[in-house]
């Protein structure tokens, strides 16, 4: 086609592909030419079709990555889908830009189904001047995402249609690949690395990404620039399709299984990493699937014990998951795992007390909840019922976080459990420090006795933190107007309960018997016991405290309350 092109005759054009390279060499060496070759699949194509007139120039679009072509002086441009002001503007030159103009908010979210993808915007465009639909209509079709590649094919001709173009690059895959592409539509979450890919496929590490490569290079697999892959919207809706047509029904159901044990092993060991005394309901060596004396060494090799913060590495990690892991438990819940479900909302837990995303934590919790119902286990729901206290409170829904609180601490009485009775009080008092301090020390007085009684360090250095915060707020009085009488008053006694806690936090020891400090609460103490230090006129002593609260908090990056006691000092 080239060579006639150029206006060779047709009895002078050879039959062999090497004999036509060299006859397309000879009759373009002296001509100046743009070869514009669309749809390459293999490097081949373009290394024969390379003119070597000066001055000339070949460019190639392709759905795969051609790699190999950069040994040749190859410029490679990798495309990404259109931003949605981009798609906008594809969609206004192809079906007019005065109904773009006209219906925007429509436009954008027709755009946004689209996924930014050409091919589909394109094919919208189609459908918008063959079936006469406005932008409105069209979006509302493509909303239901069990019919969206179905509605992005012009009727008549299938072979226009998105999933028919995606069908093809699947097909040119080997089976291996083929199958492990089947698994990721099914694969819960936003994003995934080789390691989840590798647990949900029944794969080693090693061969997960020898797949994802090839998937990646036929651009039906997108990888990110931190090493993650993702599968562009349209891409997942035609792999899951694709699984259901060819995998047998309970497939799904098995992958979200092990996707499930995956990540709940790596948020307990997270959990672990940042804070190994914590009051857990859930069986850590059930949930490692290791004896008990092995858990700390599991601990000490995990992937988060590389650095020397393993604490905010396991943090950093969760929060880069959080997507992904609250995918997995949704899915969880949907398929019936209510054990798992239960411990991976405790466990994920650490996170939000760290970084406070609350309508993913009230989620979360809820879940976690309704499934350790489900699950007949008392201890656990309580458990699960009392932290969803917290973001309920923070989202000033103070109702249902009573009502919470009271389901709460029946189960966790009715549970047996030596130390959940006290924890659960604990959660009771914060609901009463917005309310009446006097109820809320009452409560923190309970939980301390409760986990005095039960042994538990943490929880009863918790609940007289707490119970010092209370007093204070309480020697303020209900019109806001300072007891005048500080001998004997709530403001001493919480001034002795806070300076008796700062040092109960340090002294913490973990599972083992090993120091285990808690800096976190060690660093906060010191800023009330200043507050308090200075409502009973202890001003020096006052100041230093918030200087040691300061120093604190810098050392643990936590920028708010640093700010915070800056402006109480």
């Amino acid at each position: 086609m080239c060579l006639r092109a150029l206006g060779m005759p047709n009895e002078q054009i050879g039959s062999g592909t090497a004999e036509l390279e060299n006859t397309f060499r000879s009759v373009s060496r002296d001509r100046r030419l743009l070869v514009v070759l669309d749809e390459v699949t293999e490097p081949g194509h373009v290394r024969s079709l390379t003119s070597k007139g000066e001055g000339s120039i070949v460019l190639a679009t392709s759905n795969r990555r051609l790699g190999e072509l950069a040994l040749r002086d190859v410029e490679l441009v990798e495309l990404d889908v259109f931003d949605p002001a981009a798609a906008k503007e594809l969609l206004g030159e192809l079906c007019g830009h005065a109904a773009v103009d006209a219906d925007p908010d429509s436009a954008g979210r027709l755009a946004e189904l689209c996924g930014g993808l050409p091919t589909a915007l394109r094919i919208a465009a189609a459908r918008l001047h063959s079936d006469r639909l406005t932008l409105a209509q069209l979006a509302d079709e493509l909303a239901d995402e069990r019919r969206r590649l179905g509605r992005l094919t012009v009727q008549g001709t299938n072979s226009t249609g998105v999933s028919a173009t995606l069908s093809l690059a699947y097909r040119d895959q080997t089976e291996p690949a083929a199958r492990l592409y089947r698994v990721l539509g099914d694969l819960p979450g936003v994003s995934f690395d080789s390691g989840v890919v590798a647990a949900a496929a029944v794969l080693d590490t090693e061969t997960s990404t020898r797949l994802l490569t090839a998937l990646s290079g036929a651009h039906l697999v997108h990888r990110a620039d931190d090493g993650r892959y993702q599968l562009h919207t349209l891409v997942r809706l035609h792999a899951q399709e694709t699984a259901r047509k060819t995998d047998p029904p309970e497939t799904e159901r098995q992958i979200v299984q092990r996707v499930t044990t995956h990540y709940l092993a790596l948020v307990t060991l997270a959990d672990l990493t940042v804070r190994a005394d914590r009051l857990r309901i859930l069986d850590i060596g059930e949930v490692l699937q290791q004896p008990a004396d092995r858990i700390d060494t599991l601990v000490r090799h995990s992937p988060f014990a590389v650095s020397d913060t393993p604490d905010r590495d396991a943090i950093g990690w969760l929060e880069a998951e959080r997507p992904n892991l609250m995918a997995v438990l949704r899915a969880a819940v949907r398929f019936g795992f209510d054990r798992q479900a239960w411990q991976l909302a405790e466990a994920l837990t650490v996170l939000f007390l760290h970084h406070r995303h609350l309508v993913d934590w009230r989620e979360s919790l809820a879940l976690g909840a309704d499934a350790a119902h489900q699950d007949h286990q008392p201890a656990a729901e309580a458990r699960l019922r009392s932290m969803l206290s917290r973001p309920l409170l923070d989202l000033r829904q103070d109702d249902r976080a009573l009502a919470e609180l009271e389901a709460a601490t029946d189960l966790a009485d009715r549970s047996g459990h030596p130390v959940l009775p006290g924890s659960v009080r604990e959660f009771l008092g914060r609901y009463w420090d917005r309310r009446d301090p006097e109820r809320a020390a009452a409560a923190y007085r309970e939980s301390l006795e409760l986990n005095q009684r039960a042994g538990e360090a943490r929880g009863a250095a918790l609940a007289r933190y707490f119970l010092g915060r209370a007093l204070l707020v309480a020697a303020d009085g209900a019109d806001g107007v300072p007891e005048r009488n500080a001998d004997g008053s709530r403001a001493a006694e919480a001034e002795r309960e806070l300076r008796a806690v700062h040092e109960e936090f340090l002294g913490l020891t973990g599972v083992d018997g090993k120091p285990a400090p808690d800096r976190r609460m060690a660093a906060r103490a010191p800023a009330d016991l200043g507050r308090a230090q200075a409502r009973i006129g202890a001003t020096r002593n006052a100041r230093a405290m918030q200087g040691r609260a300061i120093e604190a908090l810098v050392e643990l990056t936590e920028d708010s309350g640093e700010q915070r006691q800056l402006l109480v000092l």
